[in-house]
């Protein structure tokens, strides 16, 4: 009985550490991606608090978006400043490898015919 009891305590007590977790706010470090999620909350934090990981200031920290719950990825990195990838920017980056690989085909048959 008395293990039944402690067994009961110990799983509303990580239910309620779980839920205190979720309330705030998780923020991200820019330059190293390590995610901060108190507590204690993030605001509350001093000025001069560095990351764990990378050692930058407090500044370099983002609020951080939690992943799809339905399983889809997404851009994480992207936040409101305009950082991170766009579907123009993936369309720019195969037109550049297609140039990239016909410039080596180009050097590749020229080389071979000179030499």
């Amino acid at each position: 009985m008395f293990a039944t009891m402690r067994t009961r305590v110990a799983r509303v007590s990580r239910s309620s550490t779980l839920q205190t977790r979720c309330k705030m706010q998780a923020y991200v470090c820019k330059d190293c991606g390590y995610i901060y999620r108190g507590p204690p909350a993030f605001e509350s934090l001093p000025s001069s608090y560095r990351c764990p990981v990378c050692g930058v200031g407090k500044r370099r920290f983002v609020k951080y978006k939690e992943p799809a719950a339905d399983g889809r990825r997404r851009n994480v990195a992207a936040n409101p400043d305009g950082e991170g990838l766009s579907s123009e920017d993936g369309k720019k980056l195969v037109l550049g490898a297609l140039a990239v690989a016909a410039i080596c085909a180009a050097l590749y048959v020229g080389l071979n015919t000179v030499y």
